[in-house]
C-alpha cells in the first residue's frame, strides 16, 4: 500500500510539468519530458526529475516546489525499489499550442 502511494506521488509530480524541453523519438516534447521524468524517478535522480517542473509549482494541497522536492527525496530514501511507469497517455493540444 505504501509503495502504491509513493508511486502515485511521483506520478503526480510527473504530471505537473512546467515545460517540455526534450523530445522523444516521435519528436513530441511533452512525451519526451514525461519519459525523462519517469527515467529520473526510477533512477532516484531528484535533480533530473525536477528540471522538468516549473519553478512556481504548487501542488493541489498548497505545497511548494521545495516541499514537494523534500517529500520526493523522503520517498526515494524510504523505498528500496521504485518502479514508475506511465501508460495510455493521450496528449491533446489546444489551438494556440
Amino acid at each position: 500500500m505504501r509503495e502504491a502511494r509513493a508511486a502515485g506521488f511521483v506520478l503526480a509530480v510527473l504530471l505537473a510539468l512546467g515545460g517540455a524541453e526534450s523530445c522523444d523519438r516521435s519528436g513530441d516534447p511533452v512525451r519526451g519530458s514525461l519519459d525523462a521524468m519517469v527515467k529520473a524517478a526510477n533512477a532516484r535522480d531528484l535533480k533530473a526529475l525536477f528540471q522538468h517542473v516549473t519553478a512556481n509549482f504548487e501542488a493541489a494541497d498548497g505545497s511548494s516546489l521545495a516541499d514537494t522536492k523534500a517529500s520526493v527525496s523522503r520517498y526515494f530514501a524510504a523505498y528500496e525499489v521504485l518502479s514508475v511507469s506511465i501508460r495510455d497517455v493521450q496528449i491533446e493540444r489546444g489551438e494556440g499550442a
